[in-house]
Formats: structure tokens, sequence, C-alpha cells
């Protein structure tokens, strides 16, 4: 990248800093791409991505296998309030789709960090179930639960900078995340768009 700031400033001719300036406006695009900067480890199978990301207890009863509390049918159908004949349903979902192994007397996580890129045709439906359930954590009023929201105004080159400064602090929260002992279950939601 810094050698094109130096061959587009170095460039004798119109044509050639153009050419220049396009590829160093792809390399920012391609930046703000999440899925080109986190680390993914594992792709599902697109009939397993339907089904994981129809509703949003696919992701919560997954990640919370990653908690020892939480590795039994009773315990999560305790915790998250659904009747223990789905939680079952949902767990040999996530056994048969390598996401967990049971290995007869405690459920465990398997594959712990998967990402959805922004390409997909299901993306909009993940953003809405989690959505849906911070709608519905609104309404618990829990004060240790963190809700905010505001509208401002900006330049358009600042948007570009506020997108990339978004984006690094997702990257470290989600390194924060992985090197944390895993005890408590939350759903992260940014928002951050034209309104």
């Amino acid at each position: 990248f810094f050698l094109l700031l130096v061959q587009h400033t170095r460039a004798g001719t119109k044509t050639l800093q153009a050419y220049f300036l396009r590829q160093i406006e792809k390399i920012r695009r391609d930046r703000l791409v999440l899925k080109n900067r986190l680390d993914v480890e594992e792709h599902l199978s697109e009939r397993n991505q339907t089904i994981y990301y129809s509703a949003w207890y696919y992701s919560a009863i997954h990640v919370m296998l990653s908690v020892p509390q939480f590795q039994t049918k009773e315990a999560i159908s305790d915790y998250i309030g659904m009747p223990l004949g789905l939680v079952s349903s949902v767990l040999d979902f996530l056994v048969s789709g390598g996401l967990a192994k049971y290995d007869g007397n405690k459920f465990q996580i398997r594959t712990k960090r998967i990402h959805l890129g922004s390409d997909s045709s299901l993306i909009s439906k993940h953003h809405m179930n989690w959505r849906l359930r911070a709608m519905h954590a609104l309404d618990q009023q829990i004060n240790e639960d963190l809700h905010y929201s505001f509208v401002v105004s900006l330049s358009r080159k600042d948007v570009e900078k506020m997108k990339a400064l978004l984006i690094e602090q997702i990257q470290t929260v989600k390194e924060q995340i992985r090197i944390s002992p895993e005890e408590e279950i939350y759903s992260f939601c940014l928002d951050f768009f034209r309104v």
C-alpha cells in the first residue's frame, strides 16, 4: 500500500496517477470487508447455513457449549427457556454439522468461530434474528446490558474513517473474546448505516 502511495505521488501522467489511485481505492475497499480481516476457522455447507441462520437459538446454543455449565440439554433448556425437544434438535444439528461433539455425557463445542460474509443471502436473516433478540433484551431492562443508539451527521470523508475505526474495534473486541475464559453468553450487535 505504501509503495502504491509513493508510485501515485511520483506518477508522471494523469493516466498513471489514475491507475495507481484505482489500486489504492481497491485496497481501501477490501479492508472494509470484514471477512477479509477476521480469522475464520471453518465454513458451513450452504444447506447447513440455511438451517444455522434460520433462528437465533442455533448460534446461541452453539456458543453456549463453550461454557462448561451449559453442556447438557437440560442446562441449556433451563437457561434460555426453550423446550427440551427443540434444544435436542438443535444439538443434533450442531453435532451432525461438525460444530459440536457429544461424548455420551455432555456436549462440547468443536468449531468456535464461524463467519457469514456480507455477500451471503442469509446475512440479513442473521442480523434480524439478533436485532429481534436485542429488542427483547430492551424489554427486560437488565442493568448490566448496554444499549446505545444515536444519529449523527458527518462528512463523506469521515464516513470511511468511522467504518475503518469500527472495523478495528471489532477486531480488538474479537481478540479479547478469543482470550477470555467462557463463562457468560452475550450478543454483540453493531450498526452503522446511512439513514
